[in-house]
């Protein structure tokens, strides 16, 4: 079973990959962006994220399946240490997981002891703008 789901796996990327291939002929970033967008409905597979143009929503396209997917990994993406840290937090308040709080980047958002009560509230973060 996990050989069949490492090939599923494989063949999901490659084809994302084909189909960006697609959107990159077009020659307005935008436009670009939609068609990218498009193909992330379509597949769900976090490979797209990389591909745009614009950085909000290529952060939106992190942030969305690092919250969805409660994965933390995907908050690396993130330059913008304060930008990290909302993923953090979100990811924490999702999963429940109060442990997340101590990556947070201390110099951008100092109080650790927010997001844990954030946590233990119980409140589910709002939901990622990235809709599809």
């Amino acid at each position: 079973m996990k050989k069949f789901f490492v090939l599923v796996l494989l063949i999901i990327c490659s084809c994302s990959g084909s189909l960006t291939v697609k959107c990159k002929d077009i020659e307005s970033a935008g436009l670009q962006d939609n068609c990218l967008y498009k193909i992330l409905c379509e597949t769900e597979n976090p490979v797209v994220c990389k591909e745009f143009n614009d950085l909000g929503i290529k952060e939106d396209c992190y942030f969305y399946f690092a919250q969805s997917k409660k994965e933390l990994s995907y908050c690396d993406f993130f330059e913008n240490p304060s930008a990290r840290n909302h993923c953090y937090i979100a990811v924490a308040r999702e999963s429940g997981d109060k442990s997340i709080c101590d990556k947070l980047v201390k110099s951008s958002y100092p109080d650790g002891d927010y997001c844990i009560e954030l946590v233990e509230s119980g409140e589910k973060p709002p939901v990622n703008r990235l809709t599809c």
